[in-house]
């Protein structure tokens, strides 16, 4: 018969597993974030209007809106027109662009990336058939984007790195000369 551990040892040994497990867990989430997997791709969702926002309408502003309002995300560009159909990336977007953006968005996309970042035709393309690509990536890009990017634990954009994103994204993305 082997003798019985005494109580201290029996927490002891509960406390290091579960402790252990613990780590286990964190470790696998890490290894998973790192790697660039997402528990799903990120999807465009709309913006949407709470209940709280819709009683904070006034009844005039209310009337004037209609289901043909762009969000407000859309004011930056609303004088962008269409896109152009050919051009290039400035040199300073792109080396942004390549250190940052393309490691995911490239051809064949990875990590779950949704689609290619390789070319300003890729940048001007429509997103979910709605908007270009650019404005949603001049919103993903914020500190409040969701998801936000660059995603997870992939390398974060420098203060000088987002300025010269978002500058060129918010001038409508135009053709580098």
């Amino acid at each position: 018969m082997r003798p019985m551990a005494s109580t201290s040892q029996a927490v002891s040994v509960s406390y290091v597993s579960r402790v252990s497990r613990a780590a286990l867990a964190s470790l696998v989430l890490a290894v998973a974030a790192c790697s660039g997997g997402s528990p799903a791709s990120p999807v465009y969702a709309p913006p949407t209007e709470t209940a709280s926002e819709d009683a904070s309408l006034s009844s005039a502003s209310s009337s004037a809106m209609d289901s043909s309002s762009a969000p407000s995300d859309a004011a930056p560009f609303a004088n962008c027109g269409t896109s152009p159909a050919t051009g290039s990336i400035p040199a300073d977007v792109l080396a942004v662009m390549s250190a940052k953006c393309q490691p995911c968005h490239q051809n064949p996309p990875l990590h779950n990336a949704p689609f290619p970042l390789l070319t300003y035709a890729d940048v001007h393309s429509l997103f979910a058939e709605t908007i270009p690509k650019y404005q949603e990536m001049h919103a993903l890009i914020q500190p409040s984007g969701s998801p936000h990017m660059p995603f997870g634990t992939a390398p974060q954009l420098t203060a000088t790195e987002f300025t010269t994103l978002d500058d060129w994204l918010l001038a409508c993305a135009p053709a580098g000369e």
